[in-house]
């Protein structure tokens, strides 16, 4: 959350900055649209994934929007990229180490897959024979809970991130992972833990050359307003559990993290 406020408040002071340094040629559309466009971030689904077309579409829609443009288009340029800029910086912003319940054993304390941008922290524990890793991220698109999840998964899937986590979690029980793709299995994309709704994803893991399934991924997010999604993944590689939504594992992480959810 303060993370969030604090980017949030050098984003009003560079848009405040741009659209003041020469009083003279004021340009009043913009100087309400993007600072809206910052609020909005706290409360807009997927953030500025949407906010921005939107706004460029209603610019290009209006002849009077056009012709502001035209006017203030180096200067509106030059905002719109020093936002997109701030909004990147700001996701280097150091997250805080995981933490699970105390009886877990923990395998690893590193990310050699981690991407330089956004920042992020994920630990890796072992119990009852399932690994389970604890992804937090920044999410620079959006510091609204809204859609967070949803969001955060859906560039994951894209940029097969999914893949990169499981190739990490099978390292650490001495598998190789070169050998194993995932594939999204067609279920329910929420279900209740600790009384409250999270967004979940289940995949199988596929062993090449196979198309039956020797174990499943599940993963619940949990999203945190200002700008922090945790991502929680638990890899089994028995498919005779019942509980295919780990909800005891699930629920005792949960308690483990206080009132942070």
């Amino acid at each position: 959350m303060l993370t969030g406020l604090f980017i949030s408040a050098i984003l009003f002071g560079a848009v405040a900055l741009g659209l003041y340094w020469h009083k003279e040629e004021l340009d009043k559309s913009a100087s309400m649209m993007l600072p809206t466009c910052i609020i909005l971030l706290w409360v807009f689904p997927w953030g500025i994934i949407t906010l921005l077309p939107i706004a460029l579409l209603f610019s290009a829609i209006s002849p009077a929007a056009r012709q502001q443009w035209q006017i203030h288009r180096k200067r509106r340029a030059g905002i719109i990229s020093s936002l997109l800029v701030l909004l990147l910086l700001g996701s280097l912003v150091p997250i805080t180490p995981p933490t699970a319940p105390v009886e877990w054993l923990l395998i690893s304390e590193e990310n050699p897959d981690a991407m330089f941008l956004p920042a992020s922290e994920q630990y890796t524990w072992l119990h009852e024979e399932k690994v389970i890793s604890v992804l937090k991220i920044r999410t620079p698109h959006t510091f609204s809970t809204i859609q967070m999840s949803e969001s955060t998964l859906a560039i994951a899937l894209m940029i097969n991130l999914d893949d990169a986590r499981l190739s990490q979690s099978l390292q650490q029980i001495k598998i190789d992972p070169d050998t194993f793709y995932l594939k999204e299995i067609n279920s329910d994309d929420r279900h209740r833990y600790s009384g409250e709704e999270y967004v979940v994803l289940r995949e199988q893991i596929i062993l090449e050359g196979f198309t039956l399934p020797i174990g499943e991924v599940l993963v619940v997010a949990f999203p945190s307003a200002g700008g922090e999604l945790t991502l929680l993944s638990i890899v089994r590689l028995n498919l005779s559990i019942d509980d295919v939504w780990e909800e005891k594992m699930v629920n005792d992480w949960i308690a483990s993290q206080g009132d942070d959810f």
